[in-house]
């Protein structure tokens, strides 16, 4: 009867911890997401630009796909498109987006560029001291001849001059690699902090050429538990193992 008292305790301790631990440790300031992009095409005397813009300050839920099409029979065609979505809240941040460029040159004297570029600044001030955890990718890639592509994530504390412990943590990817991280920062309990990632890519074609370029990020914070906390995890498992194979 003892033990499974004791292992009804744990299991209730248990499902504390993980209500607990759903809530991040977090703030939120400000959240700007903002995606842009321009194309141009060119053939002989005929030419077109458009430029598209879109800005999301809210702290909900977001998705979008803002695409810019330019193409001219016989001559050129260019497609940018910045696509987002993701979450920031007290209770999570996540966000996973792409920046994709083709500009193609489908005649000779054809000229086409296109740029894109998506990006998310979070900041958020610490309710408490605390460890948090970053993880995600950045990655770039290319198919073509000519363009660019680079995706960027950037974590630093804005503290000023009298931040006790000042923050600098930065990753990059250009094109053909891939950036995995899993990072672990501490955060102290009114500390001011900014989380920034920006995905760009660009792409230019002339002459019967094709350039494809495309760049994105994928980022998650949780917090990481404490060690008692993890040890009650680890006890509860042990508790209910006990108590199935005595059943």
């Amino acid at each position: 009867m003892a033990r499974r008292f004791l292992s009804f305790l744990l299991v209730l301790a248990l499902a504390g911890a993980s209500t607990v631990a759903d809530a991040l440790p977090v703030s939120i300031l400000e959240v700007e997401r903002a995606g842009e992009t321009d194309a141009s095409a060119a053939a002989g005397e005929f030419s077109d630009f458009e430029s598209i813009r879109h800005f999301e300050d809210g702290l909900g839920g977001l998705f979008w796909n803002e695409v810019v099409r330019i193409g001219m029979t016989g001559g050129a065609a260019v497609e940018a498109a910045p696509g987002y979505r993701g979450f920031v809240n007290s209770d999570e941040i996540q966000a996973t987006a792409v920046a994709r460029v083709e500009a193609n040159a489908v005649s000779g004297g054809a000229f086409a560029l296109g740029s894109a570029e998506v990006r998310q600044r979070i900041v958020f001030e610490a309710t408490r001291d605390a460890i948090l955890r970053l993880s995600g990718i950045v990655f770039a890639r290319q198919e073509g001849v000519s363009g660019d592509a680079v995706s960027i994530l950037e974590i630093t504390s804005r503290g000023g001059v009298g931040d006790p412990s000042p923050l600098l943590i930065q990753r990059r990817a250009e094109p053909g690699e891939d950036e995995t991280f899993d990072l672990d920062f501490s955060v102290r309990s009114g500390m001011t902090y900014q989380i920034l990632s920006i995905a760009r890519a660009s792409a230019d074609a002339l002459d019967l050429e094709r350039s494809f370029f495309y760049s994105g990020f994928v980022v998650e914070v949780t917090e990481v538990p404490e060690p008692g906390t993890a040890t009650l995890l680890l006890l509860g498992a042990i508790a209910l193992g006990v108590r199935r194979a005595r059943a």
